[in-house]
């Protein structure tokens, strides 16, 4: 199954909100289908496929995100959850298409920043 197929399948509410860690073993995790920055059952999906890949090295996004959007459920909704046992150590790379720089968007980077405990000097 492509990943964008996974990501459809997940995001129609398959996905469980966690999913158990290591369950899935990808090191390349391309999510091409757009993700939608502004619904939280896309971000909710997103976050759950990455915290459940716990070899992801690459990974990237296309986000599809309308500048005039609800955001604060978004925004609070990101705020609220308990990103305590994730860990992205072997995270390297990181692909981000057609962000606008919205707030979700930036907390989603932050939590990618957050989680990579790669250093570069």
């Amino acid at each position: 199954m492509t990943s964008a197929g996974c990501t459809h399948f997940f995001c129609l509410g398959i996905c469980a909100p966690n999913l158990k860690t290591g369950f899935l073993k990808p090191q390349n995790l391309h999510l091409s289908a757009a993700i939608r920055f502004e619904k939280i059952e896309e971000i909710s999906c997103a976050l759950c496929l990455i915290r459940s890949s716990p070899d992801l090295q690459k990974l990237a996004i296309r986000a599809k995100t309308k500048a005039n959007a609800v955001m604060e459920p978004v925004l609070e909704y990101m705020r609220v959850q308990n990103f305590l046992d994730c860990s992205l150590n072997r995270l390297r790379e990181v692909e981000m298409q057609l962000i606008y720089g919205v707030q979700q968007e930036l907390e989603f980077i932050k939590f990618l920043l957050a989680k990579s405990t790669i250093y570069f000097c």
